[in-house]
């Protein structure tokens, strides 16, 4: 059903111009991960989720070129999604999934008969350009809590080596991130919480704790983090970073 909804939304956005159902879209491949991650198939819940981040990289100046038909999900399974023939609606037939199936991707400027893309790939691209910033960065924050829940109760060196096995090794390898403030500092911190030499931390803690708490899911992160510095000796016995830990507590009872 997720699948399909993938396909309907955008026939939607294509024939109709509904541009905002590209948020549902990223939703719906986050409901693929959860589902994913529920049923024990942890590598491919973040092999999706990361490569859904990944979309996210310098945008919203160009369209997120992932190549989602290559995970096993897509090309194995939605090839195999049933049509559905009949009517979806309660009163009356608006929209029948062999009319959503029959018509060719041609919004990400994709000729069928040039074969310039695989028309499985047209239907897993996502396209941010006709989307407000601020909409784009909340929507990666929400996959951020996604990525906080996934690795719930997990130690930093499990966590880094979650994100160091999906590509993101340094803070350098965020850098098409950067312009998303709370989910490129949180990710930046969660690569470098486990390493020997604390002065990347700490400066990322610091850079972290400036960020307004009005942002989106700016609480969630913060109480992740927090969570995180009462485990760690190294941060507490700095009396400069206790103050920093004292005012995400502030922020996140508040």
């Amino acid at each position: 059903m997720s699948l399909q909804a993938l396909a309907i939304d955008n026939y939607l956005i294509q024939e109709h111009g509904y541009d905002i159902l590209e948020m549902h879209r990223v939703q719906q491949l986050v409901n693929l991960a959860r589902i994913q991650m529920a049923i024990g198939q942890k590598e491919k819940a973040y092999r999706l989720l990361f490569a859904l981040i990944r979309c996210f990289e310098n945008r919203p100046e160009v369209s997120a070129p992932y190549r989602f038909n290559t995970l096993g999900l897509f090309s194995e399974m939605y090839a195999s999604t049933p049509t559905m023939p009949a009517v979806i609606g309660p009163d009356k037939p608006f929209l029948q999934m062999y009319r959503v199936y029959a018509a060719p991707v041609t919004r990400f400027h994709h000729d069928p008969d040039k074969g310039a893309r695989n028309p499985l790939e047209c239907r897993f691209l996502l396209d941010f350009s006709n989307l407000p910033f601020d909409l784009i960065r909340s929507m990666l924050d929400q996959i951020v809590v996604e990525f906080i829940w996934f690795t719930k109760g997990m130690s930093s060196g499990e966590v880094k080596a979650v994100l160091s096995a999906n590509g993101f090794h340094s803070s350098q390898s965020l850098k098409g991130l950067k312009i998303y403030e709370s989910a490129y500092q949180f990710l930046a911190i969660k690569i470098h919480s486990a390493d020997e030499e604390r002065e990347v931390f700490l400066a990322l803690v610091k850079s972290f704790c400036e960020l307004a708490p009005s942002q989106p899911i700016w609480n969630a992160i913060a109480s992740d983090f927090y969570r995180f510095c009462l485990s760690s000796q190294e941060v507490t016995k700095h009396a400069k970073e206790k103050e920093q830990v004292e005012k995400l507590v502030g922020a996140v009872a508040s």
